[in-house]
Order: C-alpha cells, then structure tokens, then sequence
C-alpha cells in the first residue's frame, strides 16, 4: 500500500513540476533550409507586398524585427497558419486562393527571415 501511495505522490510531483513548453522562435538558418526562398520572394512581390510594404492594416512590413519578432515568438506554425486561414484583416493565402500551402509557407519564411 505504501508502494501505491509513494509512486501516486512521486507521479504528481512529477506532472506538477512540468512547465508548459512553448514553441521557440524560428531559426532563419532552418528556414532557409527548410523553404525556397527565392519562390517565397516572387509569391511575396506579386501577393503579399501589396500590403505588407506599406504595412496596410497592421501587416508587419519585411525587415520590421520587432514586429516580426512579436509574431514568430510561438514559432513558425502559428504565424503560417494564419496566412493560410487569415488574420484580423489579411484575407486567406493574402487574396490569392490559388496558392498551396507550400507556397505560402515559403512566401511567409522570406519574410520571417529578412525580419529576424
């Protein structure tokens, strides 16, 4: 009983002494590997920069690091889903339906790597 009772108390310690893990800031290095940045750039100058150049409605402008910095803190994944989903005011794939998700996600790591 006492074997139960130690390894209920050692399992909850345990569990209780967990922090919550946050996802890390991308590494722009991982992002270049990872992401055509060269197609990124064309899908950004044809769709995105429309907006984020002029950072109409809040978008955050390329090279912008605090902004930017602000955004990627939760990683990579929440800032991409966004631009695939929308945001606030950013239409879904920035207006341009056409666009995978690999399009997007490359269009997003230029951005996210001239910004960090």
């Amino acid at each position: 009983m006492k074997r139960i009772f130690y390894s209920a108390v050692f399992a909850c310690s345990l569990l209780l002494s967990q922090q919550p893990l946050q996802a890390a800031s991308p590494d722009p290095a991982a992002l270049k590997a990872q992401h055509d940045l060269v197609k990124g750039a064309a899908i950004y100058n044809s769709t995105c920069a429309v907006c984020h150049n002029n950072g109409i409605m809040g978008a955050p402008k390329p090279g912008d690091k605090v902004a930017w910095s602000a955004r990627v803190a939760g990683g990579f994944a929440p800032v991409l889903a966004n631009s695939i989903k929308g945001f606030k005011g950013m239409p879904a794939r920035g207006g341009k339906q056409s666009l995978t998700d690999a399009q997007i996600a490359d269009a997003v790591a230029f951005m996210v790597t001239k910004s960090l």
